[in-house]
């Protein structure tokens, strides 16, 4: 006799894909959506539909497995010790977090040691520094002009005496994209430009430019 339909779903190809579609939408339109995180129960689906890819009789599927495997080991090794940075290849590795993720799925004030290791292998005396965190940045070390930012419990400098101009500015990508500042525009001009490095996959770093002075200046007192 036939099996029952339950059986028959279960053991069906369809089945995996369409519960994890299902479940991830469900998550989605969620009122309590707290960030990737809250999509995590979809990823054990995922997994079963990538094992029963594997365990598919094609004499490919080891060469396959072993470059996805691959590449999820090198872009781990490559965001360590910061893993909550880390985007993969096949969505255009840390430069298209901003464009991709916000918020505490990307930006969680992670990046200041960073900075600080970034700044002495420079050779960087002061930054300008528009950060998205608590944390006071001279608690790592660091010197630094503030600019405007989000969650400072400290009332920022307005200058740096004793140091000459920063001509080196460090954006949180949390402030890049503008999401909890008065103006959600004020870094929007840095958006089309191609960063010096990202640290921790939080902090963008730039070069100033003479153009870029008179912008600078205006941040400066916009806390």
């Amino acid at each position: 006799p036939d099996a029952p339909w339950r059986s028959r779903l279960v053991g069906s190809s369809l089945f995996l894909p369409v519960v994890a579609v299902t479940l991830f939408a469900l998550i989605s339109l969620s009122r309590v959506n707290l960030g990737v995180r809250v999509a995590l129960p979809v990823l054990p689906f995922v997994y079963l539909l990538a094992a029963r890819f594997v365990a598919r009789p094609t004499p490919w599927r080891w060469v396959v497995a072993a470059l996805a495997v691959g590449s999820v080991i090198a872009s781990a090794v490559r965001s360590s010790p910061y893993p909550l940075g880390q985007f993969n290849e096949f969505v255009g590795g840390p430069e298209r977090g901003v464009e991709i993720l916000g918020d505490s799925n990307l930006d969680w004030g992670q990046g200041l040691p960073a900075l600080k290791e970034y700044m002495t292998r420079e050779k960087l005396e002061v930054v300008s520094l528009s950060y998205c965190g608590t944390a006071p940045p001279r608690a790592f070390g660091i010197e630094c002009e503030l600019l405007a930012g989000h969650g400072q419990l400290e009332p920022p400098p307005l200058c740096v005496l004793g140091r000459g101009a920063p001509q080196v500015l460090v954006v949180s990508a949390s402030n890049l994209q503008g999401t909890y500042l008065k103006d959600p525009n004020a870094f929007a001009w840095l958006r089309s430009r191609r960063p010096k490095a990202i640290l921790a996959g939080c902090l963008w770093v730039f070069d100033v430019t003479a153009e870029d002075e008179p912008v600078v200046r205006q941040l400066r007192t916009a806390n």
